[in-house]
């Protein structure tokens, strides 16, 4: 899943809730994809659907309303709340979620860099009008815990050759790229 880390990520949070579903059928089933985007032309609204296909390099991605789509889809909101934030500071999710073992799926950037420079947006236009910019550096990542320095995450894009679960990023690092994306996250947790 060259382009796939929201619904990668999505699964991580479900998997650890002790649900049963692999990537390929999050994906197949439940997330609402749309045509893959042209940069300085039309293309698809990226709260409404994911923009091209995940499983390919030219896939491009998501906004959290499209993964909470697909999550009540699938979840027995019986069972779970979907939770959906925008504004959540990283330490308001440590003391509610991370705190008491819940892991959070987040909107940052890849390897937390600072893209708020112009030239790290694309744009284009949806065909109802709508004026899209959209972060090429863009990343979800499973939040799973922090310390001192640190926040850690089950990173998509990142395999540890030391064999490690987690990847590390400075506090700075991430709130800048989290802020950056409109501090967008989710939280699937047990009733």
């Amino acid at each position: 899943y060259p382009n796939g880390c929201e619904s990668v990520s999505t699964v991580m949070a479900l998997q650890n809730l002790g649900i049963d579903i692999n990537t390929d059928t999050f994906i197949d089933s439940y997330l609402d994809m749309g045509a893959t985007p042209i940069v300085g032309g039309i293309g698809p609204d990226p709260n409404l659907v994911y923009c091209g296909n995940p499983r390919v390099s030219t896939g491009w991605g998501c906004y959290s309303p499209v993964i909470v789509n697909a999550l009540n889809k699938f979840v027995n909101t019986n069972q779970y709340n979907v939770s959906q934030f925008y504004g959540k500071s990283l330490s308001e999710l440590c003391s509610t979620y991370i705190d008491n073992d819940i892991p959070v799926i987040i909107w940052a950037t890849v390897g937390m860099v600072d893209s708020s420079a112009s030239s790290y947006y694309a744009t284009w236009t949806t065909s109802e009008g709508k004026q899209i910019s959209y972060n090429k550096k863009l990343h979800r990542l499973l939040f799973v815990g922090y310390d001192e320095n640190n926040y850690y995450f089950n990173d998509p894009m990142h395999m540890n050759a030391d064999g490690t679960k987690y990847t590390g990023y400075s506090k700075v690092s991430v709130e800048t790229a989290y802020n950056i994306l409109g501090q967008q996250s989710i939280v699937i947790s047990s009733k």
